[in-house]
């Protein structure tokens, strides 16, 4: 409990309300409690919790760590001697904390702005004090049994919130989160879900052209003379990437082109300007693909200084790009970088990104990823394999596929036992295949 205690203290605020809600047995007692924290500031409710839960619920150290899992707090997970890729085989299903929590919870991290507003509008709620904590409203209201998660409810004002799409880890079918939450029956559901088939998946404008992709291939960096203790060696091996990539567009019938070593400075702007002069009116998908050194959430220019991959974003507000989804996708470090073995060398969370945007990491926070010098990367080389495999999946079931081959298999089948372990966010609001989708 010790150990539990100190972990709590380094806990951001919006990190101990997710927990909380994810655990909670009582929910008025963990809304008071919740209230009292902010106005205190001290926290101890998770080590309480645990306290509470020795003896009295099976498997509450796994039920623990299941909710760290959840918020994808990693760093904290290694404190207690798990790492993250084994956590996802063992946490990744919701086995422990039901569906629907993690549903709602996943609800509360999609909903942003003026979503939250409209929804505290629905409920009838005038207190916005902790719009940036959703989660403390759905213990209210469960507390004024307005919401019940495990039974019969009344909360058919969130019903039209229910459109929004969790992809990613434990993502839920909107129906099946319908069917928990609102108890319907199953022609009720049919009902409520038919409005929303036709627009289920986005639409293929011409299925022989269907979009563009940008790759921006960082081989060779250049010194920084501000920060002359960082020394980026040339990306040999990159060129296998681009190799494979250009084979898996052309695959995938997508227009492409590929810009090799740029500055930080241009990097948004060489975005946009490509947008502007190749994205069409008939193209479906927009597709950017960084391929670099990275560090923690950032990546490097030629020029070795860093850029803010959340800064990205701002890149992607353009009207050619209004409604259409885009896939973003970094192959660079999260971790330190370091030498692994004689051939593999490591290149390095995310904030909101835009919607209708996919946002996919060769690795998880904290971790780096891997590059051969003879072969690539080993997650644009297993993307590129899994896509062309299965072209007619939907997008994030070919992305857990190569989580799945990530996790069971070493890096290149290295003798190190090498593993990296890749992640995607999605803000999409429908499915999104690179094929029409055929209506059995």
């Amino acid at each position: 409990l010790q150990k539990i205690k100190t972990a709590e203290q380094t806990l951001k605020p919006y990190e101990i309300v997710s927990i909380m809600f994810l655990l909670h047995n009582d929910a008025k007692k963990t809304f008071t409690d919740l209230e009292q924290y902010f106005k205190d500031g001290n926290s101890n409710l998770i080590c309480q919790w645990c306290s509470d839960a020795i003896g009295s619920i099976d498997n509450w150290e796994s039920k623990f760590y299941e909710s760290i899992y959840l918020i994808k707090n990693y760093k904290l997970l290694l404190q207690f001697n798990i790492e993250a890729v084994n956590a996802v085989h063992q946490y990744n299903h919701g086995y422990l904390i039901p569906n629907v929590r993690v549903g709602l919870y996943k609800m509360c991290e999609n909903l942003i702005g003026s979503d939250v507003e409209a929804l505290l509008k629905k409920m009838g709620e005038t207190e916005l004090r902790y719009r940036n904590y959703l989660e403390i409203y759905l213990l209210k209201w469960i507390s004024e049994e307005k919401l019940c998660i495990e039974d019969e409810i009344n909360i058919r004002p969130l019903l039209d919130f229910l459109t929004i799409e969790f992809n990613g880890d434990n993502s839920i079918h909107k129906k099946t989160l319908a069917e928990l939450l609102l108890g319907l029956q199953d022609s009720q559901c049919d009902d409520l879900m038919e409005k929303s088939l036709a627009n289920e998946a986005y639409s293929i404008i011409d299925p022989n052209n269907i979009g563009f992709c940008l790759i921006i291939n960082q081989k060779k960096f250049t010194p920084d003379p501000s920060n002359e203790g960082l020394q980026l060696n040339e990306r040999i091996g990159t060129e296998k990437d681009c190799d494979s990539l250009e084979r898996m567009l052309k695959m995938l019938k997508f227009e492409f082109e590929f810009v090799h070593n740029v500055a930080s400075t241009n990097i948004r702007t060489t975005i946009q300007e490509k947008v502007k002069t190749h994205f069409k009116p008939n193209h479906s998908i927009f597709m950017l693909i960084i391929l670099s050194h990275g560090y923690k959430g950032l990546i490097f220019g030629s020029d070795s200084k860093p850029v803010k991959i959340t800064s990205i974003d701002y890149s992607l507000l353009l009207s050619e790009l209004q409604g259409k989804p885009k896939v973003i996708i970094i192959q660079a470090c999260q971790g330190d970088t370091y030498l692994i073995a004689s051939k593999l060398v490591t290149d390095a969370p995310i904030s909101v990104w835009p919607k209708d945007t996919i946002f996919c990491m060769a690795t998880i926070p904290n971790f780096a990823s891997y590059r051969h010098v003879e072969k690539g990367t080993w997650y644009i080389q297993t993307m590129c394999e899994v896509f062309e495999q299965h072209p007619d999946f939907e997008l994030t079931k070919l992305l857990k596929i190569v989580q799945k081959r990530h996790s069971n298999q070493s890096v290149f089948n290295t003798e190190e036992k090498l593993r990296s372990m890749p992640e995607f966010h999605s803000r999409l609001e429908k499915d999104l295949y690179f094929t029409i989708r055929k209506v059995e």
